[in-house]
């Protein structure tokens, strides 16, 4: 093979890598952008888990607050019930309102409210140059060289994002487990405040 020839099989090595590097830095910019956008939507969906976790802890505690007053109202129910029985002597009814003992099995008739518990970076070192076995040691070259070594820093940042975007699911998920357990919560005492209800 000529020397003209071997010129002609590098130039087109070195173009042809050229490119490729370009390409290269052209995607890596590409996700880099699409996790920074990942990372602002999981933040935004975050701030929204936070609101309707925060929102459904308002629900349960006015939940919790009708069952007391339900209770109350069952128990006052209850007490006129019993202060309209017509007792054969009015000593013994009096003596028997008297009675602790019998007050005490007038509030073991209805459930009390029931309450649960609610329950409620690794470092990463990119790559150092220099990249490439120069051949024509042009500007060509230099460039490759200068991708390749952002190709670098961007790895690393890129890898900071996935750790990162991981932290944020993780999170998330377990935000997501406890509206979960808020909104079961939710519904037991629902069905709770149903029964007593219908008992008033």
């Amino acid at each position: 093979m000529s020397e003209e020839q071997i010129t002609i099989k590098a130039n087109h090595v070195t173009n042809a890598s050229l490119e490729s590097t370009r390409r290269i830095a052209q995607m890596t910019e590409e996700c880099l952008n699409m996790g920074a956008e990942t990372m602002t939507m999981l933040d935004e969906q975050g701030e929204k888990l936070h609101n309707v976790k925060r929102e459904l802890g308002h629900i349960n505690q006015d939940i919790k607050q009708a069952q007391a007053n339900l209770n109350k109202l069952s128990s006052w129910t209850w007490k006129s019930f019993c202060s309209r029985l017509k007792p054969t002597k009015r000593e013994s009814t009096s003596k028997q309102a008297s009675k602790p003992k019998e007050r005490q099995n007038v509030a073991s008739c209805h459930p009390a409210a029931v309450q649960k518990g609610q329950a409620v970076s690794a470092e990463s070192t990119a790559p150092s140059g220099p990249y490439i076995t120069r051949i024509t040691n042009d500007e060509r070259e230099n460039e490759m060289e200068d991708n390749l070594t952002k190709l670098g820093h961007c790895i690393k940042i890129i890898r900071d994002q996935t750790l990162e975007i991981n932290n944020k699911l993780d999170e998330q998920n377990k935000t997501i487990q406890d509206i979960q357990n808020d909104v079961d919560q939710a519904n037991d005492d629902v069905a709770t405040a149903n029964k007593q209800a219908k008992k008033c």
